[in-house]
């Protein structure tokens, strides 16, 4: 309601919007549409984002530690060092997506999607999880290009 009282849902998403810095923990968002949204450096611990449209989004540096992210749509989302510890991701779609330094070391992944999913030598997975045998990249960080 309040997304709405802030003229942020007019047509019925929040796509394209920016939300950096958001504070939407415990925010009850299942089937949102929010795609292509900016959503980095937001707290969504605890947030409902069952089968949320979260396509082509920026959640870079976020945390949604024991958020729901059920059958979640994550396509080519930007998920660089965002916490998913304790998260639901179960068949959550991550294809395409960008999860270097991500943290799913203890997040629910049952039938995860992640083909094409790119991530490196700083994403934590849940112990005894292999990434590539469910489709996704090991790309090595290039040091010349941080910074």
């Amino acid at each position: 309601r309040q997304m709405r009282a802030m003229g942020w849902l007019i047509d019925g998403t929040a796509s394209n919007k920016n939300f950096t810095d958001a504070n939407w923990s415990k925010a009850y968002l299942v089937q949102a549409d929010l795609n292509n949204a900016d959503i980095m450096y937001a707290n969504l611990s605890f947030a409902d984002l069952t089968q949320a449209n979260l396509k082509e989004t920026a959640l870079d540096f976020s945390n949604l530690s024991s958020a729901n992210l059920y059958k979640a749509k994550l396509n080519s989302a930007h998920l660089v060092y965002v916490d998913f510890r304790n998260a639901n991701l179960t068949e959550a779609d991550c294809s395409n997506a960008e999860l270097n330094g991500a943290d799913l070391s203890t997040a629910t992944l049952k039938d995860i999607v992640l083909r094409g999913c790119l991530f490196d030598e700083n994403t934590k997975w849940p112990p005894g999880f292999n990434a590539k045998k469910h489709g996704a990249i090991f790309k090595k960080i290039d040091p010349m290009s941080v910074g």
